[in-house]
């Protein structure tokens, strides 16, 4: 998935809980949210190991 998918399912998640009505509706909603907010964490991660050592001008692979 990439990042703006990911956005737009925490974004969307984020609405259903907040227009959720019963609390039934909140736990089979509130694990989805969390799962979605893991896999966005996970993919910045891996963006940041990718960008973040270049701009520094060193390549991802090196140690210091």
């Amino acid at each position: 998935m990439t990042g703006s998918s990911l956005q737009d399912r925490v974004r969307a998640l984020c609405f259903q809980v907040t227009a959720a009505q019963t609390d039934a509706e909140l736990r089979a909603l509130l694990p989805q949210l969390q799962s979605a907010i893991h896999d966005h964490i996970d993919y910045l991660r891996a963006v940041a190991i990718e960008v973040i050592p270049e701009a520094f001008g060193r390549p991802h692979d090196t140690q210091n």
